[in-house]
Order: structure tokens, then C-alpha cells, then sequence
């Protein structure tokens, strides 16, 4: 990842559902840290076209600032990279000219996304010699990567409602990206309970209660439950970055990134991967 091009923005990340909420595309909010000093129209885009290859699904971009947008409306697009324009400038005769025959085709072609995607978990079954009976007796038996699995499956079985499908989806990316963000500091242990925290940070919402009385039946490192039901102690940090990454406000982004020590382009390189790693993890 061009270091030159990411070092210099806020990234923003949400995900876009279809109207049978299944997720659709990635969303990225691109805001520079300084107006004066935005990227290169087509270095962003050959940065991103780097980082994020066809098969990591569409992408949607949001720019906030207007003369990178007006660039990139210019240019030809990668066939899976989309720009939002927003429609008070769409509706402006000042950018009547960007409106190419290629550009109008381009738009159709959002409105039309139909894309198959692979399942969430491609089986639950682990091919084990005993049944996982509880939180900590899997942690003994499936590791952490085979974990993740687990929970993934998890969370999503606590839920039957098709309406919680993009909360149970943006668990898992929540998950990954805290994950993500953790990972230079070279510590299993720290890395295994953000992803915990992150993954359960919407149970709440999911299953209609408070964390105080989920937390009573659903064994968590000490931590994760400080984090979830107290919104304090060394992980909710992590959280609220998390939080404000899906929020998409650069200014909160910033200042959380700021209280941890990250630099932009961590944050950036994080969002990115743990984006790519939930579209490869999305429901059928």
C-alpha cells in the first residue's frame, strides 16, 4: 500500500446491504487530513485498485473533498470501483460536462449489482472428536483461528431474525478490524480478546439486552466484559475507533487514532484488510 497516498487520509468504512440484507459492497468515506494537501486523483485510485482487487468484491467511494471527486469522475474506473456523487453537485451545470456516455453506463451499472456471494462460514462442521460445550473448553480445543469460526457461527446462530443479518455481519467485521488494529503490538493474548470484544460488541442490540444480563451467562475475559458493560478499561479504546471507523467521522476517527498512537496509514492498512477479510466471510 503507497504509504504516499494513505498516509494523508482518514478512512472512513461501512458496508452497503441489498434489500434482502445481504451485503452488497464496501463503503469507504475518504477525508484528507489536510484540505491543502489531498492525494492524486489516479494515485488513489492505483493504490486502491493495489489493495483491493476485484475478487474483494465492489467498492463504493465517498470523497469529501470536492476537487479529488471531480478528478476521479474523470478518470476510467476499475469496473468494480464506484464514486458517490452526491446529488446536489450531480444536479450542478458546472459538472454537466463530466456526465460522459461511459460515466452514465457506469451509474446503471450500480444500480443493477447482483453478485453472488460465497456463504459466511462454509460449514459448521469441524471434523472434532468431542462437542464444544462452552466458551473456554473451545478456546482449548480450536485455537484461535478455528475460534473465530466458532464465534462467527455463534452469533449468528443466536439470532433467527432476517432483519439482524447486517448486525451479525458487521460483528464479525467489527472483529476484524479491532483485530487488525492490534497487530503490531505483537500480543496473542490482546489480539484474541479485541476480536471477542468486537465480535460481541452488538449483542446487545441483537438480542434486546443490556450487557450487564448478557454477560452473566456468556463467559468473557475480564477485559472484554469491562469494555462491553462499562465502556472502560485497556480495550475500549480499541472500540471506540472500531465505532468511529464504521461511524465514518474523520474527526472521531483522528482523535481516537491519536489517543492510541496510530498513525493514519496503520489505521488506514487495518480498515482495509479486515474490509477484505469480512467480504470473503459474507452470507450466500
Amino acid at each position: 500500500m503507497s504509504a504516499a497516498v494513505f498516509d494523508h487520509l482518514l478512512i472512513g468504512a461501512g458496508t452497503v446491504f441489498d434489500a434482502r440484507r445481504r451485503p452488497m459492497a464496501t463503503r469507504l468515506t475518504l477525508h484528507p487530513l489536510r484540505g491543502d494537501h489531498a492525494p492524486e486523483a489516479s494515485a488513489l485510485v492505483s493504490t486502491l485498485e493495489e489493495c483491493w482487487p476485484e475478487d474483494a468484491g465492489p467498492l463504493w467511494l465517498n470523497l469529501t473533498h470536492e476537487a479529488t471527486l471531480q478528478a476521479l469522475v474523470r478518470l476510467t474506473l476499475p469496473k468494480h470501483i464506484f464514486v458517490e456523487v452526491p446529488a446536489f453537485l450531480a444536479g450542478d451545470p458546472a459538472w454537466a460536462s463530466l456526465w460522459t456516455q461511459d460515466a452514465a453506463a457506469r451509474a446503471r451499472r450500480v444500480l443493477k449489482l447482483a453478485y453472488r456471494l460465497m456463504r459466511f462460514i462454509n460449514s459448521p462442521a469441524f471434523g472434532l472428536s468431542v462437542e464444544i460445550s462452552s466458551f473456554q473448553h473451545a478456546l482449548m480445543v480450536l485455537g484461535t483461528k478455528r475460534l473465530k469460526r466458532w464465534l462467527a457461527l455463534l452469533v449468528t446462530g443466536a439470532v433467527d431474525d432476517p432483519e439482524l443479518k447486517p448486525l451479525m455481519f458487521l460483528s464479525i467485521r467489527r472483529g476484524l478490524l479491532m483485530e487488525e488494529l492490534v497487530r503490531q503490538q505483537d500480543d496473542e493474548s490482546l489480539r484474541n480478546e479485541v476480536f471477542i470484544c468486537g465480535v460481541f460488541s452488538l449483542l446487545d442490540r441483537m438480542l434486546g439486552q443490556p450487557f450487564e444480563r448478557l454477560l452473566e451467562s456468556l463467559p468473557v475475559p475480564g477485559r472484554v466484559a469491562e469494555a462491553l458493560a462499562q465502556a472502560s478499561g485497556p480495550l475500549w479504546p480499541w472500540l471506540e475507533l472500531a465505532t468511529a471507523v464504521e461511524m465514518e467521522s474523520p474527526y472521531d476517527i483522528q482523535a481516537a487514532a491519536e489517543g492510541l498512537m496510530l498513525a493514519p496509514s496503520t489505521v488506514n492498512r487495518a480498515v482495509l484488510s479486515s474490509l477484505h477479510a469480512a467480504w470473503q466471510m459474507r452470507d450466500e
